[in-house]
C-alpha cells in the first residue's frame, strides 16, 4: 500500500450511480439503535463513575455505525472508521450490539472496494482474536471467576468471530465476481456492435466507390465513343460536303442522332444519381442497351466498320450481360477511331453460342505504334466489366498493324474468374481468321498478360 490516504479517500465501485440516501439513513438507524443509548447513560448518569466509560462506548459505537453510511462512495473510509471504533472498543474491553455491524462493513468493503480488498478480512480476523481475548480479560469476567471452560469459550468465541469476518467477505467477492462477468458479456457484445456497425461502414462505402467506379465506366464509353464518331463523322462530313454536297445531310444527321442517344444516355445515368422522394418513382429516359442495338451503334461509326453477326440470339440473357457487351464493343470501336488512324478498318463479329456470347473486333489501324498517352481507363475498364460477368477478354495488337479485342461473356450464371489482365505487346496476332482462333486460343493461356497501353 503506497499510498495509505489515497486508498482511504478512493471513491468506491460504481459509486457515480449509488444515491447517498440509503446508506445514510440505514446508518443513523443503526446509530440510533447501538449509539444513543451509551449517550443517554452518560447523560442521565453525569457524576456516576462510569460516565466517562459510557461515553467513550457511545464515541466506539458511533464510530462503527456511523462510518457504515460511507459504504458506497467512501468504502475504504469506512473500514478505517470502523478498525478505529473496534479497537477502542478492545481499549475499553467491553463488548456492545455495534459489533454486530463488522459482518456488514466486511461484506461492504469488499463488495464495493477497488483494491486491497483483503485487508479487511486481515483486519476482521487480527479483532476476531484480540475481542475476545480483550473480553475475557476484562474485570466483570475476571470478577465472575475463572472456569475450566475459558479456553473451550476462548476458541469459540475466536471461531465465531472468524466466520462473521470470512463468510461476508466471501459472498461480497462471488457477488463482485459475478457483476465482472456481467461487465465483460456487455463490453464483449459492446465490441461485436462496433466491428459489425465498422463492417456495414466498409461495406457502404465499398459499394459507394463500385457504384461511382461503374457510373464512371459508363460516362467514359458514353462520352468517349459519342464524341470520337461525332469527330470522324464532321472531319469526313468536311470532305465530303466539298465533293458531294448532296451526301453532307447523312453526315449531319449521323452527328445528330449520335449526339442524342448520347444526351439520353447521360440523363439515364445522371438519373441514378437523383435523390429525394420526388425522383424515386421517375423512370430512365432510356432503358440500358441491348445486344439487338450493337449493329445499329457500329453503322453509326461509319463505312470503315464491317459489323457480322453469327448464330440464334440466344432468348434470354441478362440486362447486366446484354450492357457489358454493348459497351465492350463500344470502347473497341471508340479505340479503333482515336487511335487507329484516319485509314484503320475493322470487323465487328458477333457470335451466339449455346452458353455463351462472343465479341471481336479486329482493325488494321496503327496497333502497336500508336503508343500510350497514360490518359484513359479503357481498357482496364473493359477488363473489369467482363470480369465482373464471370467472362474472360484479350485485347492486343496484332502482328504487323491493328488490334485485336476478343471477349467471350458466359449466358449462364458464374462466378467470377481471376481477373486477368491484356497481354503484352509483344505476344502479336496474326491477321485473318487465324488470328481470330488465336485470339480464342489465349483464353486457355494461364501465362500472366500485361497491359499494351491503358489509354485505349
Amino acid at each position: 500500500m503506497k499510498n495509505p490516504v489515497r486508498w482511504i479517500v478512493e471513491p468506491g465501485y460504481r459509486s457515480e450511480q449509488a444515491a447517498w440516501w440509503p446508506s445514510l439513513v440505514l446508518s443513523g438507524m443503526a446509530v440510533l439503535v447501538t449509539a444513543v443509548p451509551w449517550a443517554l447513560l452518560a447523560i442521565d448518569q453525569p457524576r456516576s463513575p462510569d460516565s466517562l466509560r459510557y461515553a467513550a462506548l457511545f464515541l466506539a459505537s458511533l464510530l462503527v455505525t456511523g462510518g457504515w453510511g460511507l459504504r458506497r462512495h467512501y468504502p475504504g473510509l469506512m473500514l478505517a472508521i470502523g478498525i478505529a471504533g473496534c479497537l477502542l472498543l478492545v481499549i475499553l474491553r467491553t463488548p456492545v450490539p455495534a459489533i454486530a455491524m463488522v459482518p456488514l462493513i466486511i461484506f461492504d468493503y469488499g463488495r464495493w472496494s477497488t483494491r486491497y480488498s483483503r485487508l479487511a478480512v486481515g483486519a476482521g480476523l487480527v479483532g476476531a482474536v484480540l475481542g475476545p481475548m480483550a473480553w475475557m480479560l476484562s474485570p466483570e469476567y475476571v470478577q465472575g471467576g475463572a472456569t475450566d471452560w475459558s479456553l473451550s469459550i476462548f476458541l469459540v468465541l475466536v471461531f465465531g468471530c472468524a466466520g462473521m469476518v470470512v463468510a461476508p467477505y466471501v459472498i461480497a467477492r462471488f457477488l463482485r465476481a459475478s457483476d465482472a462477468r456481467v461487465e465483460e458479456r456487455q463490453a464483449s457484445e459492446a465490441e461485436r456492435m462496433r466491428h459489425a456497425l465498422a463492417e456495414r461502414e466498409h461495406r457502404a462505402r465499398t459499394a459507394e466507390a463500385n457504384a461511382r467506379n461503374q457510373i464512371a465506366r459508363e460516362l467514359h464509353d458514353i462520352v468517349a465513343h459519342s464524341l470520337s464518331v461525332i469527330v470522324v463523322q464532321a472531319e469526313g462530313g468536311r470532305a465530303l460536303a466539298e465533293r458531294k454536297p448532296d451526301k453532307a445531310a447523312d453526315v449531319l444527321n449521323t452527328i445528330a442522332d449520335t449526339s442524342r442517344e448520347a444526351l439520353d444516355e447521360m440523363r439515364r445515368i445522371v438519373g441514378v444519381l437523383r435523390d429525394g422522394p420526388e425522383a424515386a418513382n421517375q423512370p430512365d429516359y432510356l432503358p440500358a442497351p441491348t445486344l439487338a442495338e450493337i449493329g445499329e451503334m457500329v453503322a453509326r461509326a461509319g463505312d470503315r466498320f464491317r459489323y457480322d453477326e453469327q448464330g440464334t440470339p440466344p432468348r434470354y440473357a441478362s440486362r447486366a450481360l446484354q450492357l457489358t457487351a454493348y459497351r465492350v464493343v463500344q470502347e473497341a470501336v471508340t479505340n479503333v477511331l482515336k487511335h487507329g488512324g484516319p485509314a484503320a478498318r475493322a470487323e465487328v463479329i458477333v457470335t451466339y453460342h449455346s452458353d455463351a456470347v462472343e465479341l471481336s473486333v479486329i482493325d488494321d489501324g496503327h496497333g502497336a505504334a500508336a503508343g500510350n498517352d497514360l490518359q484513359g481507363h479503357g481498357l482496364q475498364g473493359m477488363h473489369e466489366r467482363v470480369h465482373a460477368m464471370g467472362g474472360r477478354l484479350v485485347a492486343r495488337p496484332r502482328a504487323g498493324a491493328g488490334f485485336a479485342v476478343h471477349a467471350v461473356l458466359p449466358l449462364a450464371a458464374q462466378p467470377p474468374q481471376p481477373y486477368r489482365r491484356p497481354v503484352a505487346a509483344a505476344e502479336a496476332v496474326e491477321p485473318g481468321p487465324a488470328g481470330l482462333d488465336a485470339l480464342r486460343a489465349t483464353m486457355a493461356d494461364p501465362r500472366p498478360p500485361a497491359y499494351p497501353g491503358n489509354s485505349r
